[in-house]
């Protein structure tokens, strides 16, 4: 997981997919409510970066301006849609955390969705 100086710094970079394929600009970087640390970033997605999805970093590298994840691009493009004006419920959060293959308990990968090893922690609330 990037500590709080690194992930502070991505706003304004590209998100990129496992394989190099482009998702688009991070706009904020979120903590994870329990232990403070950066655990998630909203994109800007679509043609013309008007939709925000949140995507887990805890096993993003930081390659420059560019940020890689551990996801396939169409499965970030997938995820549930949020509203940033809104806190998100319960179970907005109980579909991202399903959505990224993430355990809710423990905040682990369940392998289904990202490469062995990644997920996130709590997005947040």
């Amino acid at each position: 997981m990037p500590d709080e100086d690194t992930a502070g710094a991505w706003r304004g970079h590209e998100l990129i997919d496992r394989d190099g394929e482009k998702i688009g600009k991070i706009a904020e970087i979120y903590r994870d409510q329990h232990t403070g640390e950066p655990a998630w970033v909203t994109v800007k997605t679509g043609l013309i970066g008007n939709r925000l999805t949140l995507v887990p970093i805890g096993d993003s590298l930081s390659e420059g301006k560019i940020v890689r994840v551990p996801f396939d691009r169409e499965h970030v493009k997938d995820a549930p849609a949020i509203d940033p004006d809104d806190e998100l419920s319960a179970s907005d959060q109980r579909a991202l955390y399903d959505h990224y293959g993430v355990d809710h308990a423990s905040g682990q990968s369940d392998g289904q969705h990202a490469e062995p090893g990644a997920g996130g922690t709590h997005p947040p609330t």
